[in-house]
């Protein structure tokens, strides 16, 4: 994975959401799960970066919103614990801070993975060749999210809910 941002969705409650029972979201992605980060399919936005979501030029790669936060229908994001691209905002987990505060035991996890890979794929393989290749790609893909979910389940024994984006 290229960046994995973890921590409480705009720092707010996301339960206070109708139809959302969890306390917290924790993302695990890569370069689509980061504000800093470009839309793989296509390369970085071009200035002035992305679509303006909070009605003036984000100045980074993103329109300045994540995956995360249209699931949660929280709109704008503080940060959280981010291990970013492009230099952005990095928190370090507080170590002192009980697991059960940051709502670990009743978040709901993201997995946002596969679009830098079949990106480089479209970018270097014949159609042929990538559509050969995809197979390869997805069963990649899912080794790597049983691995995680293992020490998901270990790390934060309990959490049951999780939800999957392969891009």
């Amino acid at each position: 994975m290229d960046s994995v941002g973890c921590g409480p969705v705009g720092g707010k409650d996301v339960r206070s959401r109708s139809g959302c029972r969890f306390p917290a979201m924790y993302n695990f992605g890569d370069s689509n799960s980061d504000t800093g980060g470009g839309f793989a399919a296509f390369g970085p936005v071009p200035t002035p970066n992305g679509d303006n979501f909070f009605h003036k030029p984000a100045g980074r790669g993103g329109d300045g919103r994540l995956p995360v936060d249209l699931i949660a229908a929280i709109p704008e994001s503080k940060p959280g614990f981010n291990w970013s691209e492009f230099g952005e905002c990095q928190v370090s987990l507080p170590e002192k801070e009980p697991a059960k505060a940051l709502g670990i035991l009743l978040a709901i996890s993201t997995f946002d993975i596969g679009q830098n890979d079949l990106s480089a794929g479209f970018k270097s393989m014949s159609y042929e060749q990538l559509r050969a290749f995809i197979p390869n790609i997805v069963n990649q893909f899912t080794a790597g999210i049983q691995v995680s979910f293992t020490l998901l389940c270990i790390a934060m024994a309990g959490q049951r809910e999780l939800a999957f984006g392969l891009d």
